[in-house]
């Protein structure tokens, strides 16, 4: 059973430490974060068992590694031929996480509407959860500082400007 055991743990730490660098060198951010909780799972369960291996546990030991990169190899393959729609998937679920936290902190703390966000249809939006602001007025919005305004006008400038280069 501890041979199974460490093959596994081998097997698992492998296909995900070649996973994570096939995920970093490809800039897959979020898939070389969750492949971290692998690793480090391989890892707990390889220690635990390895000091104390006897030659057959240490000969299953050395076969999960092989097995493990290989395995990685081609499962990454075909994970990247579906990756579009992955990518887009965690986007969402990533979103709508940062979102759900937001609406939590607004729960314990009220909402954050200390920037003014131009959008059409709106009025203003929490900076956290991204609520309107429905049941206020333009007279309820603190004025801008002369600095937020002048940063504004160099922001606008900057959009006209590169919206002139388009068209040119």
């Amino acid at each position: 059973m501890t041979e199974l055991a460490l093959f596994v743990s081998t097997f698992v730490l492998v296909f995900a430490l070649g996973l994570q660098s096939l995920n970093v060198n490809g800039g897959h951010y979020v898939a070389a974060f969750m492949t971290s909780f692998m690793i480090g799972a391989g890892n707990l369960v390889v220690l635990k068992i390895a000091p104390h291996a006897s030659p057959t546990e240490m000969a299953s030991y050395l076969m999960g590694g092989p097995f493990g990169i290989i395995a990685s190899m081609v499962f990454h393959r075909r994970f990247i031929k579906q990756e579009n729609a992955l990518r887009k998937w965690l986007d969402i679920i990533g979103w709508r996480i940062r979102r759900l936290i937001g609406r939590v902190v607004c729960l314990f703390k009220g909402h954050h509407y200390n920037m003014t966000e131009l959008r059409p249809n709106t009025l203003y939006l929490c900076t956290r959860c991204r609520k309107e602001m429905f049941d206020r007025s333009f007279d309820d919005i603190e004025p801008m500082s002369d600095e937020d305004l002048e940063d504004f006008k160099r922001a606008m400038c900057l959009e006209e400007e590169a919206r002139q280069e388009g068209r040119a």
